[in-house]
């Protein structure tokens, strides 16, 4: 019986070699053996990806840990947003998402995680991992790649865990519940309200006084807390506990120039404010003179959703409030690294989408000066066109 023997070598080149059915002399053995040797080596050192361990007990914080992200610009925080915004747009070569990449054992999975931690590695690797960090990005690369695979597995199948017992818990609803916690359509009113009418939503809205008195003692903020959140106008008290956490996502100030910076804002808070007004608010914003563009991005496990906002622009300004409101009630659940980014954009960074932008809300304006249901659907039905509001793993 005839063997084959596959050499694989660095370029990816196989040859196969036959030897014959029967010994001719010691210099055909002694070839053979040669080939048989290099055969073995180049597989030793070959570059092929492995299937690696996965540490089931460690957490996403010992990960971080284990990275030293800790020392890091930003710390884990910073950190742990951008590796999440890293897997909900990045695709491999094989046009992967990370939230399609389930089966670890799979060497298929692995060998696309390892793409995106070495991408990813690359495009960032010096902000995270120069400077005072234990961990170097020159003499540390393959454990970092090898953690940084870990991590975005782990963070892929949180956010998947997550979204099923939203979905699970909207099952377990009684009719009348579920009825409540139905995602919004356009011909709902309360989402195509007048440019003067105030949103209200729990997380852009301060709490309204006069609902105090009618509410139980259980359902009351506490006064001392931030005014954040604000409770529905249409309230159904019930001996039930909520099924769903309210939704308050921490708010980022995030700026490029003169170097990156990303700023939390403790008492983020969208209010029932004019643009200029929130503006004028917020420091970081008021210095910034040469200011062209601010840009909400609402982030959430199963979806980004981005909208610019043109300084001046009070119409957009009232439809991204009423479009991320929107979208936190279809979310329902909000997870702890959800957050709103305020990005600032310079006036050196006009582009296509900023134009495009002027120029919708030009053709808005020419509907009236009200955010009326029409231009509301006509608005989102270009911006979904230019495909620049939402980035969903989830589909």
């Amino acid at each position: 019986m005839h063997l084959v023997f596959q050499v694989r070598w660095a370029q990816e080149l196989s040859i196969y070699i036959s030897p014959p059915s029967y010994p001719q002399s010691a210099q055909t053995y002694s070839h053979f053996s040669l080939l048989t040797f290099l055969h073995c080596y180049t597989m030793a050192r070959s570059k092929a990806i492995m299937l690696s361990p996965l540490s089931t007990r460690v957490s996403l914080s010992e990960l971080y840990e284990r990275l030293g992200i800790r020392n890091a610009p930003g710390g884990t925080t910073a950190f742990s947003r951008q590796t999440r915004r890293w897997t909900k747009s990045y695709r491999t070569g094989r046009a992967r998402l990370v939230p399609e990449l389930n089966n670890w054992n799979n060497l298929d999975v692995q060998s696309d995680l390892q793409e995106v931690a070495e991408e990813f590695f690359k495009k960032y690797g010096q902000s995270y991992w120069s400077g005072d960090n234990t961990v170097r990005y020159t003499d540390d690369k393959d454990k970092i790649v090898d953690l940084l695979k870990q991590v975005f597995w782990k963070q892929s199948q949180h956010s998947r865990i997550a979204h099923r017992k939203i979905q699970a818990a909207k099952h377990t609803l009684s009719p009348e519940e579920n009825s409540r916690c139905e995602t919004p359509t356009m011909n709902q009113p309360s989402h195509c309200e007048d440019a003067t009418t105030a949103i209200s939503h729990r997380a852009y809205s301060a709490p309204v006084a006069q609902m105090m008195n009618s509410l139980p003692s259980t359902l009351r903020p506490d006064p001392t807390s931030p005014p954040l959140i604000q409770l529905p106008v249409k309230s159904h008290p019930s001996n039930t506990q909520p099924l769903y956490s309210a939704a308050k996502p921490a708010f980022w100030i995030i700026t490029n120039k003169p170097k990156q910076t990303q700023e939390l804002w403790p008492g983020g808070n969208l209010q029932q404010q004019s643009l200029s007004d929130f503006i004028q608010a917020i420091p970081i914003l008021k210095e910034m003179s040469k200011l062209l563009r601010i840009q909400l991005t609402l982030e959430t496990a199963k979806r980004n959703i981005v909208i610019p906002i043109l300084i001046g622009d009070e119409a957009l300004w009232k439809f991204a409030k009423t479009y991320l409101a929107q979208k936190l009630d279809e979310v329902e659940g909000v997870e702890d690294w959800s957050s709103v980014q305020i990005e600032l954009i310079y006036d050196d960074n006009v582009d296509a989408e900023s134009l495009m932008i002027k120029g919708l809300l030009e053709a808005g304006r020419e509907c009236g000066s009200n955010l009326s249901r029409k231009w509301f659907m006509l608005t989102l039905t270009m911006l979904r066109r230019y495909q620049f509001l939402e980035r969903s793993s989830f589909g």
